[in-house]
């Protein structure tokens, strides 16, 4: 039963890919204070660092575990099957509640994390470059070009990758599709996920 719940809702799947959306936001963070605020940023310590990720991951993984009771275990048969494993009132309150959080917390406030901390990065570069002290700097110009290319590449691949699952994921606890684990329509969200995992790191050393 415990394995049906595990792998059959794709728990460790969602937990990874919510801890990855996280972890695009501290990387985002990061890149704001590294640019903006250079002193604080070097008070962060390899630690510290660790630390943060580590709660990150942790929170991923919270915010993906709704997931496990997505699925249902039939004792007689032996089966896995797609079929939600909490029924009645608490199946019409946790359902739709957990659709609007993740939608919520893993698309749109990434999303503005990401237009708010590559906006003021970008503000600031502007502002560096157009400075007295920094106007001939080929360095300079050269940066604020590659963030702003960085910026709107991630932001581009994560509103569509990853905005299609969640989209698809929150229509259908608004009552206007089905959503149903391991269907056609939902393994295209699953890779279109993949993708931005996999995009992500060749766009940042790019």
């Amino acid at each position: 039963t415990i394995v049906c719940h595990c792998l059959h809702s794709q728990l460790i799947y969602f937990s990874i890919i919510s801890a990855s959306v996280l972890n695009l936001i501290v990387i985002s963070f990061e890149r704001f204070l590294c640019v903006c605020y250079p002193l604080q940023y070097a008070n962060f310590t390899p630690g510290k660092v660790t630390v943060i990720l580590v709660f990150v991951d942790i929170l991923g993984c919270i915010g993906g575990s709704g997931s496990l009771f997505q699925s249902n275990y039939n004792s007689k048969t032996g089966e896995c099957i797609s079929e939600f494993f909490l029924t009645g009132q608490a199946a019409d309150v946790f359902y739709p509640f957990y659709a609007y959080f993740s939608f919520a917390f893993f698309y749109i406030f990434p999303c503005t994390s990401f237009g708010i901390f590559y906006g003021l990065i970008i503000i600031k570069m502007n502002r560096r470059r157009q400075s007295t002290q920094f106007a001939s700097s080929k360095t300079i110009d050269s940066a604020a070009r590659q963030l702003t290319k960085t910026a709107i590449i991630v932001s581009c691949i994560f509103i569509v990758t990853i905005g299609f699952d969640l989209w698809y994921y929150v229509l259908a606890y608004s009552g206007l599709v089905e959503y149903r684990v391991n269907t056609p329509l939902q393994k295209i969200a699953v890779w279109m996920v993949n993708i931005n995992s996999v995009a992500n790191p060749f766009v940042y050393v790019s």
